[in-house]
This record gives structure tokens, sequence and C-alpha cells, in this order.
């Protein structure tokens, strides 16, 4: 089975230009799929530029948020269930992997059989996490995470049975 890609990204808080590299990587990865976990959830407008299916929830500085059928999604894909969300505690409690923003820190680990990641900020600002992140989802038989800087740069690959 061919691994589907997906491109996480969260809290671009209106950077377009560090939001538009990131979306270059995926595009040159042959990543088809693209999450925006919220804030700003405006900033996926210029996703219409590049030939993705779009996944995105609205973060707690966005329209929509106070909206429960807007705030948390669920897809399935590989056979298993994804949420994604905002906030971690607003997440599918049925989910087999969790997808949130909102704490600017990139976090991958398992915990009650879920996976939980959240791709870190891709604002470039320091203040809420040193470095601005991006994640790359593969799955298939695994679960493979990669963790990039702005620079495009991998710091982090963890690997997963679920």
């Amino acid at each position: 089975m061919d691994a589907v890609k997906f491109g996480i990204v969260s809290d671009s808080h209106g950077d377009i230009k560090s939001l538009c590299s990131v979306l270059d990587f995926f595009n040159n990865n042959n990543v088809k799929n693209v999450i925006h976990l919220g804030d700003d959830i405006k900033d996926v407008s210029i996703f219409e530029g590049y030939n993705f299916e779009v996944f995105s929830v609205p973060g707690t500085r966005d329209q929509g948020y106070f909206d429960y059928e807007l705030r948390t999604k669920t897809i399935q894909i590989v056979n298993r269930n994804i949420s994604l969300s905002h906030l971690k505690e607003c997440s599918d409690e049925n989910a087999h992997i969790i997808l949130f923003g909102h704490t600017h820190k990139p976090t991958c680990y398992i915990e009650n059989n879920k996976l939980f990641l959240n791709p870190g900020h891709v604002v470039n600002n320091s203040k809420r996490y040193p470095i601005s992140t991006f994640a790359v989802l593969e799955l298939n038989e695994k679960i493979s995470v990669y963790f990039y800087n702005l620079n495009k740069e991998l710091f982090e690959k963890k690997e997963f049975l679920l």
C-alpha cells in the first residue's frame, strides 16, 4: 500500500510568507493533503493556488470556533480515524490520531493507544516557542511523523505502530 501523506500546520497567525514557503515544501515533496489546525483559519485562502486536498478547523482566534460542529472534525484515512481540533481537549475521543495546535510547541506521543500530534507554529515568531515548525504525517502499515523547521530541515522523525 502506498503511504498517504499529510502536511500539517497550525498557528500561522497571518504569516503568509512562512505559510507559502511550507506549502511549496509540501508541493515539492508529494504531499497531497494539507491540514490547518487554526489560528488564523483565513490563511487557508492561499491554499487555492495549490492542488491539495485541504482540511481545516478554526482556532480560538477564529470566527466559528465556538460552533462545536466547526471546531472539531474527524476524517477517516487508511482505516484510522483522525481528529482535527485547535485544542487537544476538543478532540474526538474515539479517534486513533489526535491532531491539535494552540500551544505552538511541536510534540508527538502515544497515550492510551492514541497518537497525539501538534505540528508547532508556522508563524515566524519566537515568543511562544523558539523555532517555527510544521509536520508531515505519513500513514501506511506504520505511522511516521516528520518535524521540520522553516528552513525545511528535518529535526525529528518518529515512527509508531497503532
